[in-house]
């Protein structure tokens, strides 16, 4: 394709996606709400505790978008699907964006919907009811959007294991997280404790002061993780679905 992105296409091969996951889609909206059901009756009080520790939320968010995330690319490993899928009359970033999107900001935003949609409904009954009045914000709470935030970061690492590896994506990923994230580790500690004398100046100006090794390699991992990580796993991922066009 001439354009890397044009709209048009995007929506369209967006909602072409969206419609042939329909039957999948209506299987977890009703499993979700089912999950919830059986949370709240089994812990009837635990709407109270919604707006500080929307636990219910970060499982879903977690369990089912890593789920979702390893199995992004899977028709791309399969030979009856994968030759109908690279030639669809758009681009390769189209196709990148279309399933980071999808596993990404609208699953993550949906779940935030269904979940604040879910206890609305339930505080309505409760109102109605048991004069019982709660106020549901959990969209508006600081923490929903960190977490969704750690969430699109820790996604992104599934979503490039989804075109890496054909077999058992999900285990093969956290096995290779695991090694990567250790070895990276012993590596910063080698270098501050090498290069440094056991010390680093901090670079930010916030924090002009000497911090030891242990508390270097922690820091230079926090900012890796929080800032670097999924830039790094979308560029990786976006060139390897042009490898496998290819």
């Amino acid at each position: 394709m001439n354009n890397i992105i044009n709209l048009s296409r995007f929506g369209k091969l967006l909602k072409s996606d969206l419609i042939s996951k329909k039957s999948s889609i209506l299987t977890i909206t009703l499993t979700i709400v089912g999950v919830l059901l059986f949370y709240n009756l089994v812990l009837p009080y635990n709407i109270l505790s919604v707006n500080y520790h929307p636990t219910g939320f970060i499982f879903l968010l977690f369990l089912g978008g890593i789920w979702i995330s390893s199995r992004g690319f899977k028709h791309l490993h399969d030979k009856a699907s994968n030759y109908f899928y690279l030639t669809l009359p758009c681009s390769n970033f189209e196709k990148f964006l279309v399933k980071l999107v999808l596993t990404s900001i609208i699953y993550a935003v949906a779940i935030l919907a269904l979940y604040t949609f879910f206890y609305w409904v339930l505080a309505a009954i409760s109102l109605v009811f048991f004069r019982h009045n709660y106020f549901i914000v959990t969209p508006f709470l600081t923490t929903t959007w960190k977490t969704i935030w750690l969430y699109i970061v820790v996604q992104s690492i599934f979503l490039l294991g989804s075109i890496y590896f054909k077999k058992l994506p999900l285990i093969k990923t956290i096995l290779t997280a695991a090694c990567v994230g250790i070895i990276l580790f012993i590596l910063l500690a080698i270098i501050a404790k090498a290069f440094f004398n056991g010390f680093l100046i901090s670079a930010f100006p916030w924090t002009p002061h000497l911090i030891s090794t242990h508390s270097a390699t922690i820091r230079a991992f926090h900012y890796i993780f929080w800032i670097l990580l999924a830039p790094f796993c979308w560029v990786v991922t976006y060139f390897r679905l042009k490898e496998i066009e290819v």
